[in-house]
């Protein structure tokens, strides 16, 4: 008798929504999520007891710290959600029956999900007085929650990014920010073209830079104001100044010792988006596309 065989019956499909919600399952039971929203409240005691930033008032000061501190630890997040499994090494997260870059992308997208956990608990803080526990209801309007959440997931969508691509992508964030700024703060005061200075800028505090995009058009709170021996910063609001500032003596004479009084050589101004939300959407847009580019080259394989 010939026997007859019949085709395997194909496996069920896993949805990308049903991949993110088992990656946000396993970041929950791995803990790591307790390193976000531990550390988020961490940061709100020392925004609430720490001191000041710049020339904020202890009065309504510490939501925007908090806010800001956040900034710091959203950016460190992909980080903490591929530790241990730098790019190139995931062989167990690649060995299940998923794409590689859908995988990736679904791994992304829950952290995405607890980042919004940490936006929920700023608009808590902000509607809601917890005593004992030193939360202080503040006067914060709801649709500046609003942008500074869009802007916290346009910062982590940035850094998620690096992990695609690097197995340090926090190094790299950083480092690459920090070196950006240690060259941009001597150019207030050397003798270079201020059309250099400004180009220059532009990535992090012009019209689309990360600034906007992240912080937004004073979603932050308080105008903040940072002082240098040659040089006052102030964002917030709808621009960002930097006041060139120098010493010149009140005698003509200019002998030692004349007494002297600082005066403002120039103001450079960096202002806001026409739209309150472009820098923020070009960011996303671009974090998003590359994301999908890099995922879709792992596809195959």
């Amino acid at each position: 008798m010939t026997s007859v065989s019949f085709p395997a019956k194909p496996q069920a499909r896993l949805s990308w929504l049903h991949l993110v919600s088992i990656q946000f399952g396993l970041i929950a039971r791995s803990g790591r999520w307790i390193e976000l929203i531990g550390g988020a409240a961490v940061l709100y005691v020392v925004a609430e007891f720490g001191p000041a930033m710049g020339n904020s008032g202890a009065e309504g000061r510490a939501w925007g710290q908090w806010a800001i501190y956040c900034l710091l630890l959203v950016a460190v997040w992909p980080s903490l959600l591929w530790r241990g499994e730098p790019v190139g090494r995931r062989y167990y997260h690649w060995s299940l029956p998923v794409p590689r870059g859908t995988h990736d992308l679904a791994r992304i997208a829950a952290g995405g999900l607890w980042v919004l956990v940490v936006v929920g608990m700023l608009a808590l803080s902000a509607r809601v007085s917890l005593w004992p526990l030193a939360m202080r209801a503040n006067s914060e309007p709801l649709f500046e929650i609003v942008e500074y959440g869009v802007g916290v997931l346009t910062l982590y969508a940035v850094a998620s990014v690096l992990t695609l691509v690097t197995a340090h992508p926090a190094r790299w964030f950083f480092g690459t920010l920090a070196v950006y700024l240690l060259l941009w703060a001597p150019m207030s005061i050397a003798p270079v073209p201020r059309w250099l200075f400004r180009a220059w800028g532009a990535p992090v505090v012009g019209r689309y830079g990360l600034f906007w995009a992240t912080l937004g058009a004073g979603s932050s709170g308080d105008i903040h104001t940072e002082e240098s021996p040659n040089a006052e910063t102030t964002w917030g609001g709808d621009k960002y100044v930097v006041t060139v500032t120098g010493v010149e003596t009140s005698d003509s004479t200019g002998r030692p010792g004349s007494p002297t009084t600082e005066r403002t050589i120039e103001q450079i101004e960096f202002p806001a988006p026409h739209w309150r939300w472009a820098a923020s959407v070009a960011w996303l847009a671009g974090s998003i596309g590359a994301m999908l580019l890099i995922s879709a080259r792992r596809r195959e394989r």
